[in-house]
């Protein structure tokens, strides 16, 4: 039998006033994906051949403490960046999606060209990407559902604050 430790966490977090949240999770039906990539290939291909002030690049880091290369699509207009969708924690042949624009270029289909980039990339190393986010941040869901991901299960999230809670030591 296995023992749930969420009402544990959850009376914990009541009596010291920790944030109690929910995440989406969601795992990528690849059909659907390749299919959408096909619709959208004259578009993703005049922006790689450079056509238009928009430009998109893929890269990989290695930043923020991490052991491991990961990869970043950037997406510039006029050589700036305004946005980017990378894949900054893998692990187990996974990796999790994180995505963001800036709010003046989000709506026009920026954020689902970096994430279809970005996702073309970690498959292509054999990482299988998982989208996770907010349950408020309802254009990253959206995003993710129109290339194709699939809503799996809310995940409790369970967020320990200094500042609300105290200190953990």
């Amino acid at each position: 039998r296995v023992l749930s430790i969420y009402p544990v966490l959850e009376d914990v977090f009541d009596r010291h006033y920790g944030l109690q949240d929910v995440r989406k999770v969601y795992h990528l039906n690849k059909h659907r994906f390749y299919a959408y990539r096909k619709d959208c290939a004259r578009k993703i291909d005049q922006i790689k051949k450079g056509k238009g002030e928009i430009a998109i690049q893929v890269a990989y880091e290695k930043e923020f403490g991490s052991h491991r290369e990961y990869p970043i699509c950037r997406i510039y207009n006029k050589g700036q960046c305004i946005g980017f969708c990378s894949a900054a924690t893998i692990g187990r042949e996974q990796g999790e999606i994180d995505i963001h624009i800036d709010e003046r270029y989000r709506n026009h289909g920026y954020g689902t060209i970096a994430a279809m980039m970005l996702i073309e990339e970690v498959l292509k190393k054999g990482i299988e990407p998982c989208w996770c986010t907010w349950s408020y941040h309802t254009q990253s869901q959206a995003i993710a559902k129109r290339i194709g991901f699939v809503e799996k299960e809310d995940v409790p999230a369970f967020i320990w604050t200094q500042e609300a809670c105290g200190s953990l030591i």
